[in-house]
């Protein structure tokens, strides 16, 4: 029982307390693909350690629920035939409830990524299809126009990837800032960044009571696109890139898309402007990392270790 209390415990620790603790340190943008990572040890690291805690409640004995994690459904089996007992009598209601909650939550995880990265991939290729229709081939570069005054830039990933540019951006943009945007969506294209979205949004969107997993989803988001911001950078300047974000709208693009002004434009910008702050905090990400990736572990280990030495 310790086990499963220690293991929910830190579950729920990093859901309300490491998720504003992760928002400060990813705030400025300093070592954004850091900063990722970070975000996703702590949205993973929270559901995997509800679901182990919960199947940890099969076995309340703390010097055998590890092994009893794995093996808690035969164990119940040969708890009902005799065969083997390990729980104190009255508590097959606890071990059974442990495990429909652990295999619920698994099961709620893997459906939502499956089904969001189906759906995503549809309408991607829908997008693409439309795109075929009423887009023509950006002259010189790798990329499709649209004939729509307002100022807009996305990509779509995927198989059918796609880099859209608006009348309205190629007008508003000089040659240098175009160049910028383009390879800003080509970074999107190239490094998957949609792999790395998708997963997050759907857990997000499968346990939508769980802040962290909501806020994971939006900083990843926007640190995802500093990482393209920083792509384009290295090729093309942080002037060409802040300008173009300067000059590009905000209106709404397909959610299974990559626009270059998102929400967080005004924020990129400012980060472009003062390259001498990029990297300050990356000694605190790196912590929050090692936290992250060793807390299930000692929610496992230090229980069982307290309980070994008190029955020795």
């Amino acid at each position: 029982m310790i086990v499963a209390c220690s293991l929910l415990t830190y579950a729920t620790l990093v859901a309300l307390v490491g998720q504003v603790a992760l928002t400060r340190l990813t705030r400025s943008g300093s070592a954004p693909r850091l900063g990722i990572v970070a975000w996703y040890v702590a949205a993973v690291s929270a559901v995997s350690c509800w679901a182990v805690g919960a199947m940890a409640l099969a076995d309340p004995d703390p010097l055998h629920g590890l092994a009893h994690v794995i093996t808690a459904g035969v164990t119940a089996v040969h708890e009902v035939t005799g065969v083997h007992h390990v729980t104190a009598p009255g508590a097959d209601w606890l071990r059974i409830t442990g495990v429909l909650v652990a295999v619920s939550i698994v099961y709620r995880a893997t459906y939502c990524v499956a089904r969001d990265a189906w759906v995503a991939h549809r309408r991607r290729l829908r997008h693409a299809a439309a795109l075929a229709l009423v887009a023509r081939p950006l002259v010189g570069r790798d990329a499709v126009v649209l004939e729509q005054p307002t100022p807009i830039a996305y990509c779509v990933p995927g198989r059918s990837r796609a880099i859209v540019v608006t009348r309205g951006a190629v007008d508003a943009l000089s040659g240098a800032e175009l160049d910028a945007v383009l390879e800003h969506e080509r970074a999107h294209l190239d490094r998957r960044h949609h792999w790395v979205l998708t997963p997050l949004r759907a857990l997000a969107h499968a346990f939508r009571g769980i802040p962290v997993l909501a806020r994971a989803s939006r900083e990843v988001g926007r640190l995802l696109e500093m990482c393209a911001d920083d792509a384009a950078a290295r090729r093309h300047g942080r002037t060409a890139v802040a300008g173009a974000l300067r000059s590009l709208s905000s209106a709404p693009t397909p959610r299974e898309t990559f626009a270059a002004a998102s929400e967080s434009a005004e924020e990129r910008i400012s980060r472009l402007c003062r390259p001498g702050r990029e990297r300050r905090s990356s000694g605190g990400l790196v912590t929050a990392v090692a936290v992250l990736v060793t807390g299930p572990l000692a929610s496992v280990a230090v229980p069982i270790l307290i309980a070994a030495s008190t029955a020795g």
